[in-house]
């Protein structure tokens, strides 16, 4: 029989040009992957395509040296559609494409070529920034920016631009950075709230003295530096921390001095690109202890709530892995032992107080005071399997005192038996067989002599060895603790430590195990118990296997005496998540990076504008004195500033940041001898930037321009009592006099207002006293609708809280769009806690709330109406409707009525419309009622909104008993004044609705 010849294997050309065998198993995995991604799972049906492919590729193309990459997708992409993969076909396309970007950036940067080109210095680009320092970390950045320039150049630039950029026709500046790039910043926010809400950043409060406001300073610029390509920017840099240097009575070498260490944080760059934990320490997930190999981005890891102190699990948002030769601080004691980088934030008590905080490790260092560190928290978790707490307890007991029957030579056994004494241990022993019963297992027990006491040994016959084995998942391994029982709730992790204890414990606390399996699954289950823990290695006794001691700390907290400083030379790493925390087997904290920010601040020389007559803050509090009384301390720290720019650094070397900006306007006093070191400084070194207010329409103050239409409406409170009214009578009737030239009046003195304001970091409403008004005009009124009906009008530049992916951030009314989230009154809990009186005998209480809700749904007054009587016209009684579907109501009307005002109402019927009436014939009520404003139509009264919650809820319930529709939760008013009162109080007790006007 002749021989059949076989075709010859064709090889295959890469995009590179290189000519290379054809490797099947290449094409396998690229099909198998595009179909995963829309799931498939068969790897033998992509081999079989992979097959056709090749079969089509040799009948298309036999007697070619070699086929491109490209015909060889484009056959596979045809193979898979013709086969009925049509999604599996686009899934591959995409793949295609995606690797061929990914070989596209790749062509363009070698590394080789790369490193020397920065380290000989060869790229021009190594010097484009002079901000960037010839260095490890200029390297690194020079890497990381030179891969994303080619990205953001072939990927996202379109290609005009791109093409552009590469044939020189312009240049793209910092196009390894596709972000802002300059931001102003202000400083008055960063003093009044401290430096919070940042991800991933310090949280500080309010700074109340010089140098401590200088240090925000510098972590919000380093901060921020990062998330834009160009500078950072502070206005009134010196008018708002003048006031800290005659607070804290510093003389002018203090202030030089504090102003020297400001600039020289400013000017030096972080060695190290993030602080992080050593390479040994491991962290908590649900499923065990992972190390910096084990942890991505996307994984769940364990957390520390600060505000809570509740363990909580969260996804890791980004991951840095890096290495680190130098000092890195060991926090160690008895039963703690951390081991961070520098500028690694600690977790750690505040010294009097229930609540955690998060300190960089220089600053925890300083303290004189032992400082105090969580060494666990509160399980928040729900149990995520069924487990009976019999159980986890027979469990328990089968892991420290169970074994398995071994495969004999005849049969093989796996019977569970439990073993203890019973002369020893008797309460181990009955609640051993009180379990066994529980569960119904058929055991036998005997009794066997060792060393010490005799023991019983419990064996469980075939059947309940096999209900056991389920439990397990395993009918040979018993002596580990199932995933089950790692994620269990505090009550429940406690109860199975417990009881382990019983069988392999000691000393109450204590637990002795030979193996490491069950040594890391008890950490686990102790950190989920709310308890700390240590662990001692210990040489056997007996055996070769070593013997590991965990030790249960049942308090929250431990003590560190010293932080000491130890050389380090290998791998740093820390995840972020949203707490900012992680647990850890040395309790490591999430870093802040950072390295030399291009930051700007803004000198104003002497407190101008409506600046000047602003309430200083310190400690993020407004004070009596304002900023026009502080120009003495404001000559201080410019002097200091322009002396040390013009000093330099311990060599002579320039300082380059932050660069100053002096505003000139017209009343600028070009003589004055304080200014003289501005004029030396910019003589010397031509450091600082002049913006010129002179021939400019634009004006220092322009951010400040921020107003609501004068009949917009704000809930306040006087003497006392919430009240709401426009503003502009509001304005009008508590102003002192007249408008000065920039649009401030003051209030009246000895008038105490307070406006309910919306605390951004708490997210909660409170009180905010009111001390001056501000008048603008504007050319452009903008006026918001939102969806759910609620509307408001303010000028252009009006700051309006946006509710974004990154938190809460304030854009000016006229940039604000139909995709913006606006924020909602959702509930407040700033209620009076008193009834209010409507006359000397009527409080409205609950009670009297339900009639008068029910009222202003379907009542009405009546009226006088005989012309000759004195008071015709006036109220002379009430009226209540009611129909057939509300009748029920009636007799609560009818009782309340009785209760609250004494009277017996008369009822009436009317069978043309099937309507109920009541009538209350006392005049002396109805007048008393509409003299305070409770009507059918109009303005619900200020008396109701100063009530205590739970009245304002009886008035809602009942107006909706009248005017309501159940099934749609509707209520159908005819008056526009009255569906803004009512939808501002469901708002204020917790029931955001919406209103929309009907055709």
């Amino acid at each position: 029989m002749p021989a059949q010849k076989t075709a010859k294997m064709f090889k295959v050309k890469k995009r590179d040009g290189r000519i290379v065998k054809f490797e099947k198993e290449r094409l396998v995995t690229g099909i198998f992957k595009a179909a995963e991604s829309v799931g498939g799972k068969d790897r033998e049906r992509a081999n079989e395509i992979a097959d056709e492919v090749i079969k089509r590729l040799k009948e298309k193309y036999s007697g070619k040296e070699y086929v491109t990459t490209k015909k060889i997708a484009a056959v596979t992409t045809q193979t898979l559609i013709d086969m009925g993969h049509g999604k599996t076909s686009v899934a591959f396309e995409l793949f295609v494409d995606l690797k061929n970007q990914v070989k596209n950036i790749k062509s363009l940067i070698d590394a080789d070529t790369l490193v020397r080109g920065y380290i000989d210095k060869v790229d021009w680009q190594v010097n484009e920034n002079s901000n960037m320092a010839y260095s490890w970390q200029g390297l690194n950045n020079y890497i990381s920016t030179t891969v994303q320039a080619n990205y953001w150049l072939h990927s996202i630039y379109p290609k005009e631009i791109s093409n552009a950029n590469i044939d020189k026709d312009f240049h793209i500046h910092d196009l390894g950075m596709l972000a802002t790039y300059c931001n102003g910043w202000s400083l008055e926010d960063l003093l009044l709230r401290g430096f919070t809400g940042v991800k991933g950043k310090i949280a500080c409060a309010p700074p109340k003295h010089f140098s401590t406001a200088l240090g925000q300073a510098v972590n919000f610029l380093y901060t921020l530096q990062h998330e834009a390509a160009g500078a950072q920017a502070f206005s009134s840099f010196d008018t708002f921390l003048a006031p800290f240097i005659r607070y804290d009575n510093l003389t002018y070498k203090q202030v030089k001095q504090k102003m020297q260490e400001f600039l020289y944080n400013m000017n030096v760059p972080t060695r190290v690109g993030c602080q992080c934990v050593s390479e040994d320490t491991q962290i908590l997930t649900p499923k065990g202890w992972a190390t910096y190999k084990d942890i991505r981005e996307g994984v769940t890891i364990k957390t520390f709530n600060l505000k809570t102190g509740e363990i909580e699990d969260q996804k890791v948002e980004s991951v840095f892995k890096g290495q680190h030769k130098g000092i890195m601080y060991n926090l160690k004691n008895r039963i703690q032992d951390q081991l961070i980088s520098p500028g690694h934030r600690v977790v750690r008590k505040l010294f009097n107080s229930d609540k955690y905080i998060l300190e960089p490790i220089e600053e925890v260092a300083k303290l004189k005071s032992p400082i105090i560190i969580p060494i666990a928290g509160n399980n928040t978790l729900k149990n995520r399997t069924n487990l009976p707490n019999e159980q986890l307890s027979l469990m328990a007991w089968i892991i420290s005192e169970g074994s398995v029957g071994k495969k004999g030579k005849h049969r093989s056994s796996h019977r569970v038996s439990i073993y203890q004494s019973k002369l020893k241990n008797r309460k181990n022993y009955d609640e051993i067989k009180n379990l066994l019963n529980h569960f119904g297992f058929k055991y036998s027990e005997t009794t066997k002599s060792g060393l010490g006491k005799p023991v019983v040994r419990f064996r469980i016959n075939a059947e309940g060895s096999k209900t056991i084995h389920k439990w397990f998942g395993s009918k040979e391994d018993i002596k580990r603790i199932p995933k089950d029982v790692l994620n269990l709730d505090l009550k429940k992790s406690r109860l199975f430590l417990n009881t382990y204890i019983k069988g392999d414990g000691y000393e109450g606390s204590k637990i002795s195990t030979t193996s490491l399996k069950i040594l890391n699954a008890l950490q686990i289950v102790a950190v989920n118990a709310g308890y700390g823990f240590t662990v001692l290695t210990k040489e056997p006794t007996l055996g070769k296997k070593k013997i590991y001691v965990l030790r249960l700390i049942k308090h929250k907290n431990t003590y560190i005496q010293e932080i000491t400083k130890v050389k380090y030379d290998g791998v740093i790493w820390c995840p972020h998540t949203k707490n900012e925390t992680i647990i850890a087997k040395r309790n490591g904290k999430v870093f802040i990076t950072g390295n030399t920010p291009f930051t700007n601040i803004t000198m104003d020389l002497v407190p101008s504008g409506q600046l000047a007559k602003q309430g200083v803050i310190i400690g993020g509090k407004i004070q009596k004195e304002k900023y026009k009384d502080f120009e003495k301390e404001m000559a201080m720290l410019n002097k200091a500033f322009c002396e040390i720019m013009m000093e330099g650094d311990a060599q002579g070397r320039l300082f380059s940041w932050p660069i100053p900006t002096y505003n000139i306007t017209k009343d600028f006093d070009w003589d004055n001898p304080k200014y003289k070191p501005v004029w030396e400084m910019t003589a010397k070194y031509g450091i600082p930037y002049f913006s010129n207010f002179i021939n400019s329409d634009m004006n220092p103050d322009d951010a400040r321009s921020m107003c609501l239409h004068p009949e917009e409406e704000i809930i306040y409170k006087e003497g006392g009592n919430i009240k709401r009214a426009n503003i502009g009578n509001l304005v009008e009737n508590h102003r002192s006099g007249e408008y000065n030239k920039d649009g401030w009046v003051k209030i009246r003195k000895n008038e105490k207002l307070k406006a309910l304001s919306l605390n951004l970091e708490s997210g909660k409403t409170e009180w905010t006293p009111i001390t001056r008004f501000l008048r603008i005009k504007d050319d452009e009124l903008v006026t918001l609708t939102l969806e759910d009906g609620k509307e408001i009008r303010v000028s252009s530049k009006h700051l309006i809280p946006v509710l974004t992916e990154h938190g809460i951030e304030n854009k000016m009314a006229k940039d604000v769009n139909e995709k913006d989230y606006l924020l909602n009154l959702k509930q407040t809990n700033q209620f009076n806690t008193k009834y209010q009186k409507i006359s000397k005998d009527i409080v409205l209480d609950e009670k009297v709330a339900k009639i008068l809700g029910y009222f202003v749904a379907d009542g009405n007054y009546l009226k006088e109406s005989r012309k000759n009587m004195k008071l015709y016209g006036e109220p002379r009684g009430l009226q209540f409707t009611f129909n057939s579907n509300t009748k029920e109501n009636l007799e609560e009307i009818k009782k309340l009525l009785k209760d609250c005002f004494n009277v017996s109402p008369k009822e009436k019927q009317d069978p043309r419309y099937n309507t109920y009436y009541l009538y209350v014939y006392d005049a002396k009520i109805a007048r008393e009622l509409k003299e305070v404003g409770f009507e059918k139509y109009g303005r619900l009264p200020n008396i109701l909104f100063n009530s205590p919650k739970s009245v304002i809820e009886a008035f809602l319930d009942y107006h909706f008993k009248g005017d309501g529709y159940e099934k749609r939760k509707e209520v159908h008013i005819n008056d526009l004044e009255l569906a803004r009162d009512l939808t501002l109080l469901y708002s204020l007790v917790g029931r955001p609705v919406t209103y929309k006007k009907g055709k």
